[in-house]
């Protein structure tokens, strides 16, 4: 029957190990992990964190599978694992059905250090899935747990993190500063996570210099190929500063990931393929309905000047309810204007032409395509640019 109920303290190798992993002690964990002081349920949970670490998700998921313990403690930490594994992969859902879980289980054994991280973890991701009550509901038990100056800092970033969503981006800067040189314990992967949303509501807030220049530090410092989100908001940092065109998805992003495919809409705008771009905007729709909108829009207020948005707005992204067409209907002129104001973007010249013309893309038509956006800017006031290889109709 005591095994049943085994608690925190009856792990005492264990802890020492996931001490070792949070510290990023790898060589001594390592020689843990070849060692016989940790049973085959523990060396699976290590397992777990250290293939999730690498990115190595599936495979992280596998592990978590195999094996059963009796150790109320360790079926937690299991389940506070699986909520890592789905966060990283943006399945949020999941990971919030997991931190309950995780709960359920530390409550068995009055486990307060459990009950307070799996509370935080589960407001991060109610947070991140848009629900304010259940949000606010999470935050508050987890602060209820929170023993420590340095346990409620992470509370204090988990609070700036909604607040940005909600808009109040100086409030949320402010709460952040305040804790930023004091107590926090600097980790590397604390450091990047507290570093990394300064520099976010610093770009929402258009103080694009400043946060500029914590991305280029964050992104000299990462080690680990999770941390997506520092890269992508880097890569659009540095494009939108330097109005160069952003750079192709480094290959280690997982597929299909919220960040992969905001970077994926993006590129597809670049290109000059607006169809493409929905269709990946359709994906992150299913993935987080709660936080998607239809026509690239944010469920959220402090989401209107987030990286993505802002970067779409520079490439020329237009309100096309501004526009009406001045040609006459049903020739080249009126369709190459529709075209150009539905897409909201710009396009490259092999799609016009398809659509212009309605054909399947001809480099014969080139010569035509060209005498038309001539026709079209010496005939009216129409003002078509040609940028990054794409043309767009600009105010």
């Amino acid at each position: 029957m005591l095994n049943l109920i085994m608690k925190r303290s009856d792990h005492e190798n264990y802890n020492k190990a996931v001490a070792l992993y949070l510290n990023r002690d790898m060589k001594a964990l390592k020689n843990i992990l070849k060692g016989k002081t940790l049973d085959s349920f523990e060396k699976k949970l290590i397992r777990a964190r250290l293939l999730n670490l690498e990115g190595r998700y599936d495979s992280a998921l596998e592990t978590l599978m195999k094996g059963t313990t009796s150790s109320k403690f360790l079926r937690a930490q299991k389940f506070n694992v699986l909520s890592t594994i789905y966060d990283r992969t943006s399945q949020y859902q999941n990971a919030a059905l997991s931190n309950h879980q995780a709960i359920e289980n530390y409550l068995q054994i009055n486990d307060e250090s459990g009950l307070y991280i799996s509370y935080l973890n589960l407001s991060i991701n109610y947070s991140r899935l848009s629900l304010k009550e259940l949000y606010e509901y999470a935050w508050q038990r987890a602060f209820e747990y929170a023993k420590s100056s340095t346990q409620k800092v992470p509370l204090v970033r988990s609070k700036a993190s909604f607040l940005s969503l909600e808009g109040k981006l100086n409030q949320a800067l402010d709460l952040l500063l305040e804790y930023d040189n004091s107590n926090y314990p600097q980790t590397e992967q604390n450091y990047l996570v507290f570093k990394n949303l300064i520099a976010d509501i610093l770009f929402r807030l258009k103080r694009y210099d400043e946060s500029f220049e914590i991305y280029k530090t964050l992104y000299k410092k990462i080690k680990s190929t999770t941390r997506e989100r520092v890269y992508f908001e880097y890569h659009v940092t540095k494009a939108f500063v330097e109005k160069t065109k952003l750079s192709k998805i480094p290959e280690f992003f997982l597929k299909e990931s919220e960040y992969y495919l905001l970077w994926k809409t993006l590129l597809h705008f670049q290109d000059g393929e607006p169809s493409y771009a929905s269709q990946t905007w359709h994906k992150l729709q299913k993935l987080n309905p709660d936080k998607y909108l239809e026509h690239f829009e944010f469920k959220e207020i402090g989401d209107m000047n987030c990286h993505f948005k802002q970067f779409l707005s520079q490439m020329g992204f237009a309100n096309t309810d501004k526009f009406s067409n001045p040609f006459k209907n049903n020739t080249n002129a009126y369709r190459l204007y529709d075209a150009l104001v539905k897409a909201g973007v710009g396009l490259r010249k092999e799609v016009l032409i398809e659509k212009v013309w309605n054909i399947d893309y001809d480099p014969d038509f080139d010569s035509r395509f060209y005498k038309l956006i001539q026709r079209v800017k010496e005939s009216t006031d129409v003002n078509i640019i040609l940028k990054n290889s794409t043309y767009q109709i600009v105010s």
